[in-house]
């Protein structure tokens, strides 16, 4: 009877993201396995003694880099404050940083420059949220805001009449 020869390197695959697990036969008659570990940037060989660790860790990474989280760990110390004040910044609003950072992007090249804020700002001071309200308060306020404006009584009586 033959016996099936294993295949490797096996792939560990998560999304789009693979993971290679060596099998290495030493000299010694010893065989060990290897993860091939990129989540610092660089690739690096992690070894284990048995088979079902080192699938274990190809899993784990291959989930880590899918996910995105060897990104934010790869940070520099100043890098990952900014991050983290990016984050407590948006809270509030709930909007995810890649969306905000894709807007900002897409507004300054719209803008031609870095007038964000001026351009909400005045965007704002025309845009003023409307409350619905009676005619009859509405001719008041405007009388009312037309007698402190000083126009004259002539006018102010014909804006009264009409």
């Amino acid at each position: 009877m033959k016996t099936r020869k294993e295949k490797w390197p096996r792939t560990v695959s998560v999304g789009n993201v693979k993971v290679r697990v060596y099998r290495v036969e030493r000299a010694t008659g010893y065989t060990s396995f290897q993860v091939a570990n990129s989540t610092s940037g660089r690739r690096r060989l992690e070894s284990f003694a048995n088979e079902r660790e080192a699938m274990n860790r190809a899993v784990q990474i291959a989930r880590q880099l899918s996910s995105g989280e060897v990104t934010a760990a790869g940070f520099r110390n100043g890098d990952a404050a900014s991050y983290g004040r990016a984050i407590e910044l948006l809270r509030p609003t709930g909007s995810p940083l890649e969306i905000v950072a894709a807007n900002y992007a897409k507004a300054c090249e719209v803008l031609g420059s870095d007038l964000i804020v001026e351009a909400a700002r005045y965007y704002a001071a025309r845009h003023q949220k409307v409350t619905p309200k009676p005619v009859g308060e509405a001719v008041q306020e405007f009388l009312e805001q037309r007698k402190r404006d000083g126009v004259k009584q002539r006018t102010y009586d014909d804006l009264r009449s009409r």
